[in-house]
């Protein structure tokens, strides 16, 4: 059996994002919170569940938009910006857009990978000496990190069922 490397970062990005496997998805550690619980904060100085969401817009909106030779827009100065605001508790709508644009993001990344053949993959990231299927498999990674953090906000906040399958 021959599996191109687009195949396999296919599966990659379903398993980083909706597919249920041995990893929690992103889009299933996200599923059914509310404004409150995602700009919760747990103690001392730690981020809201919002805030990680926020970063994985940021980045993933800056690596679609690097794939597809699009403006990136404006760059925040430090990493630490890209967290932005913890989130308002009153604010459902906000949390709402927020949820449903990282996933347009997921989508669109989706098919932008699917469109790819190994040459295309083989290719420079930008201007970096990086090929952007290097890119690709790192940034998946990324999500999946972030969604263990999210599930582990959840526990603390009592809002995570354990689901086994």
């Amino acid at each position: 059996m021959t599996v191109s490397a687009a195949e396999l970062l296919l599966l990659q990005k379903d398993q980083s994002w909706k597919d249920e496997s041995w990893i929690v998805p992103l889009s299933v550690a996200l599923e059914g919170l509310t404004a409150a619980q995602a700009a919760w904060r747990p103690q001392g100085n730690n981020l809201t569940i919002w805030q990680y969401v926020n970063h994985i817009a940021y980045y993933n909106r800056l690596v679609l938009n690097k794939l597809q030779n699009q403006d990136p827009g404006p760059q925040a100065a430090t990493n630490l910006e890209t967290f932005g605001e913890p989130g308002d508790p009153e604010q459902e709508q906000q949390w709402n857009d927020l949820v449903a644009e990282v996933t347009r993001i997921s989508d669109a990344l989706r098919e932008q990978i699917a469109s790819y053949t190994d040459d295309d993959l083989a290719a420079l990231y930008s201007s970096e000496d990086v090929q952007i299927g290097e890119q690709l498999a790192s940034w998946m990674l990324h999500d999946s990190y972030h969604a263990g953090q999210i599930v582990l906000l959840r526990k603390l906040q009592g809002c995570w069922e354990i689901r086994f399958q």
